[in-house]
């Protein structure tokens, strides 16, 4: 029987039907690995979704459509491999498809927003602040470039939003978690009991405790679980981002509880924790995050009625949590002290010893040499300590050698890093002297990556 593969491999070069057939071909081999994760139907669906790509102009009613289809394609492959490689070839793909785009283009705000999407996925998963700045210069050109009565016109706001607030969290700047609660304010007035909005009250949520972090406003802290409730109790079990939101809703009552102490606060976000957590795909690069808030809530429970079994729950979860290969390294590295913590508590010095050597061996992918000088310095500043406890944790086992390794690990992260970028060459140059000059050319790269 004849495929529609075969077929395509028929057409000759100058087919003016090879790019769609190609797309359609593409499309349709996504579809069926996301039915059942034949890894072998992604990489064809890859390879001809590149070759429409490739085939058509940017200015064609149907490159956008391939571009789409291409970018979610290689974002599956990444979901899979942990690896950041497809993720710059989806924003190549972006970058591609607003080149010289006509200002009144139909299709102009859902291109932007594609590719808006592939940055703000690797700064996710890098800490790029450079890739996250651009993600909202782009997306800013979406939102004006979308009308209102436009189906996407919230999730263009929504998204928006999103990546103001998470450069406040880089940044500390209270303008952008100003504009970013106002335009979600917008948002969900405007949306009512639309299931779209359960996003917005979601992300609302969010850019309210970080509001009530700055201002300790209970009112605003009352409102973020309000609205994060809401969002649970609008959308239906079957509701993709179901985990996202009762992870919302889980750090939203542990905010509260750390104000008032009320035991039933603490109860309710952990079971929204595990929510969060039961309901999110393994490959799920947001999991480890989720399993995070849950181990502190579990934490809490633990420090408030000394429940060992909570105890034990989070050294389960956040363990898992630590290899997880599409998590970003600050969570991973986040998941490892935490179970670190637990199994202190727990009297188990050696195991304990075991998560800081993970903990603090991920420091280094926390401060990654593609980073900027200042993104590596950020990294290191959410991490400040473990270092520091993982060395007492090693006298405390009885493990000097291990002590002396994890305090010059966690004092000389990047100045390592500097050190190895200025190795000697002229041995590789005796034997492979187009590598050494190639190798050189990427030590000059990097170190200008960090003067910037």
């Amino acid at each position: 029987m004849e495929t529609r593969t075969s077929r395509n491999r028929r057409r000759g070069p100058d087919d003016p039907n090879l790019p769609v057939a190609a797309g359609n071909c593409g499309a349709t081999l996504l579809r069926r690995y996301r039915r059942d994760h034949d890894r072998d139907d992604l990489r064809e669906a890859i390879g001809h979704l590149q070759r429409a790509v490739d085939m058509t102009r940017r200015q064609h009613l149907f490159f956008g459509t391939h571009a789409e289809n291409l970018m979610s394609a290689l974002h599956e492959e990444f979901m899979i491999t942990g690896d950041t490689e497809p993720l710059r070839r989806a924003m190549a793909v972006g970058r591609r498809s607003i080149e010289d785009l006509d200002p009144h283009r139909h299709d102009r705000a859902q291109r932007l927003n594609n590719y808006f999407v592939q940055l703000y996925r690797l700064f996710q998963r890098s800490g790029h602040t450079a890739a996250l700045d651009r993600a909202i210069e782009v997306q800013r050109s979406a939102v004006y470039a979308e009308s209102r009565d436009h189906k996407a016109w919230g999730t263009l706001r929504n998204n928006l939003s999103a990546a103001l607030y998470d450069r406040f969290e880089r940044t500390g700047d209270e303008a952008d978690l100003r504009e970013a609660i106002a335009v979600l304010d917008f948002v969900v007035g405007d949306s009512g009991t639309d299931i779209r909005s359960v996003s917005y009250l979601s992300n609302l949520c969010g850019a309210q405790l970080a509001l009530f972090r700055l201002t300790r406003d209970t009112a605003v802290l009352d409102d973020a679980v309000d609205n994060a409730r809401r969002a649970v109790e609008l959308s239906d079990s079957g509701h993709p981002a179901r985990p996202i939101l009762h992870n919302s809703l889980g750090r939203a009552l542990r905010a509260r509880y750390s104000v008032f102490q009320q035991a039933d606060d603490l109860v309710q976000a952990v079971a929204a924790g595990r929510a969060a957590v039961t309901g999110a795909r393994a490959t799920d690069s947001n999991r480890a995050t989720f399993a995070v808030n849950l181990g502190w809530s579990l934490f809490d429970l633990y420090r408030l009625n000394g429940d060992r079994e909570a105890l034990a729950e989070l050294i389960g979860q956040c363990s898992q949590a630590t290899s997880s290969l599409t998590a970003s390294p600050l969570w991973r590295l986040r998941a490892a002290h935490l179970t670190a913590v637990a199994l202190v508590e727990s009297d188990d010095w050696p195991t304990a010893l075991h998560h800081y050597l993970l903990a603090v061996g991920l420091l280094g992918h926390v401060t990654a040499r593609d980073l900027h000088r200042h993104d590596q310095e950020h990294g290191l500043s959410l991490t400040a300590g473990v270092a520091t406890e993982a060395v007492a944790v090693a006298l405390r086992a009885s493990t000097a050698e291990h002590a002396t390794t994890l305090l010059e690990q966690g004092r000389t992260q990047i100045f390592s890093q500097q050190l190895d970028t200025r190795t000697d060459l002229e041995e590789l140059r005796r034997v492979a002297a187009p590598l050494a000059e190639r190798l050189e050319a990427v030590r000059g790269q990097l170190a200008e990556t960090g003067r910037q």
